[in-house]
């Protein structure tokens, strides 16, 4: 807390952050990719924190995300003495969430450096929402299903399941090879669930670039009024209502074709 004989900010705090260096570490824990598309490269780099740079030899790092590279590099610090960063390039094969672990070897010492990498690659498949939320008595109007298309390429689902068996799902066909839409509803196990809970839902399709989707469920068995927005969920239009849509530019598209 820091005072001041200012009548409007008698007192103020003062936050302040730092790292404690005990002998080396990364500057972070964590390296996030994202938004990034199949076939496209990214370079991301993290300084390492280290007592005495010039003592410090380092091993080959190694990581178990595929298409995820690394080297150390030398650079000057901000006072033009010798410091080190570990430089990491990504190389987006397959779309999809990936997650793990990079190592750096410390040469002489029984010590590793860890360094958590995780990547969200998009393909041509979309998913809208991403992650549905569905409550006790929620209104019909608000979104129950997931819609999953493509722009480009065509693709066929193979098959939809949930895991846990708290839920039902049921695949509808809006524009074949394109557009689908996934309805979810609780099963009976899940109506029996008196606590909140998350389900994923994991969808196959025969795309080589993206073979299997998932999105996940949440579920609260507490009632909510109807004036409360369903939170981070969009309001999508129903199967029945994308197929009339779907019609008419098929219509359109004839007529223009004529």
């Amino acid at each position: 807390m820091v005072e001041s004989d200012d009548s409007k900010n008698p007192r103020m705090k003062l936050k302040m952050t730092g790292n404690v260096i005990v002998d080396m570490d990364f500057a972070t824990t964590h390296m996030r990719f994202a938004r990034i598309k199949v076939g496209e490269k990214s370079t991301k780099s993290v300084d390492l924190l280290l007592k005495d740079p010039k003592s410090v030899k380092f091993g080959k790092p190694t990581c178990d995300v595929e298409g995820t590279t690394a080297k150390v590099v030398s650079k000057k610090d901000s006072k033009g003495n010798l410091a080190y960063a570990l430089e990491v390039d990504f190389v987006a094969k397959k779309a999809g969430r990936m997650r793990g672990n990079l190592t750096l070897p410390i040469v002489g010492k029984d010590k590793k450096l860890n360094l958590t990498i995780s990547a969200k690659v998009d393909g041509d498949i979309s998913l809208s929402p991403e992650r549905l939320s569905l409550w006790k008595n929620m209104p019909e109007t608000m979104a129950k299903e997931v819609v999953i298309k493509s722009n480009k390429k065509k693709f066929k689902i193979l098959k939809v399941e949930d895991s846990s068996g708290r839920m039902n799902t049921e695949l509808v066909t809006v524009s074949k090879g394109s557009h689908y839409a996934v309805k979810v509803s609780l099963s009976d196990k899940g109506a029996k669930e008196t606590k909140s809970f998350s389900a994923k839902v994991k969808v196959t399709t025969d795309s080589k670039e993206q073979s299997e989707i998932e999105f996940n469920v949440f579920y609260s068995p507490q009632q909510r009024k109807s004036s409360i927005r369903q939170g981070g969920v969009r309001k999508t239009p129903s199967a029945a209502t994308l197929k009339k849509i779907e019609a008419k530019k098929n219509r359109k598209a004839a007529k223009r074709a004529k």
